[in-house]
């Protein structure tokens, strides 16, 4: 993948979006946020977020933040509510074709390690429905990623290990530095001699917070586990490239 795509890439997988479907009236509501990270640092303790409204009506909004954290073995999103983060307005509604500016600051002062949470923008509920009616109300909710900058920010992470058991390849990584890691691929790459690829596959990647370890996974199919003797893996991590390998224990693809 080429770097300028997986820029495009992390900034899309910054942004989680989900939509809420409602039985309701009123069409589907769209909206934009700007920016789609937000860093805070000693020197810029707030910062300007804006949505823009395109569609034809009013659309009201709540916007909430909270810590963020990421439990194992898969990275889960783990979200507590927080008063590190200061939201003004908590509540925006933004008229038809414009925008609204919130406002988002903290007053803690960097520490030794950066400290992530996500802001929650949500549209509210629109008119109720006309009885009778049997329409569907989409509602979306917009997640936005801000970190508080460590002191001496350090990025580095590493391949911890790689694994096969019951045709299932498990990537460990580990962000050992203080501050997020975007991995935007992990590469997996059946081999059965140096020269001879006999697949290529990829799991998408994600935020790897500091000090968080994460593991992928990857279930062969008969067809490429029977003639690989061995994986060899990539990972893509903030522009860096980390490979690791392993070999494919005899008796791994027996039914």
């Amino acid at each position: 993948m080429i770097p300028h795509a997986r820029t495009i890439l992390r900034s899309l997988a910054g942004v989680g979006l989900i939509a809420a479907f409602t039985v309701g009236a009123s069409t589907q509501s769209t909206f934009s946020v700007d920016p789609l990270l937000i860093d805070l640092t000693a020197q810029t303790t707030n910062a300007v977020l804006t949505i823009t409204n395109p569609t034809a009506k009013d659309i009201s909004f709540e916007i909430k933040p909270f810590a963020w954290d990421q439990v194992p073995p898969d990275g889960a999103m783990q979200l507590t509510p927080t008063t590190d983060i200061v939201i003004f307005p908590p509540l925006a509604s933004v008229k038809a074709h414009s925008m609204q500016r919130i406002r988002v600051g903290t007053t803690l002062t960097p520490g030794p390690v950066e400290k992530p949470y996500r802001i929650l923008i949500e549209e509210l509920p629109g008119a109720a429905a006309p009885p009778g009616a049997n329409q569907v109300n989409v509602r979306t909710r917009i997640g936005v990623p801000v970190f508080i900058e460590s002191r001496n920010p350090v990025a580095q992470g590493r391949i911890e290990s790689v694994s096969v058991a019951g045709r299932v390849v498990s990537v460990v990584l580990a962000n050992t530095g203080n501050t997020h890691s975007m991995v935007d691929d992990v590469v997996i790459r059946g081999m059965a001699a140096p020269d001879h690829i006999v697949f290529e596959d990829s799991l998408q990647g994600w935020y790897l917070l500091a000090g968080k370890r994460r593991t992928w996974t990857y279930t062969f199919k008969p067809a490429q586990c029977r003639p690989s003797k061995y994986v060899e893996i990539e990972v893509y991590d903030n522009d860096k490239m980390l490979t690791s390998r392993a070999d494919i224990p005899a008796g791994t693809c027996t039914p």
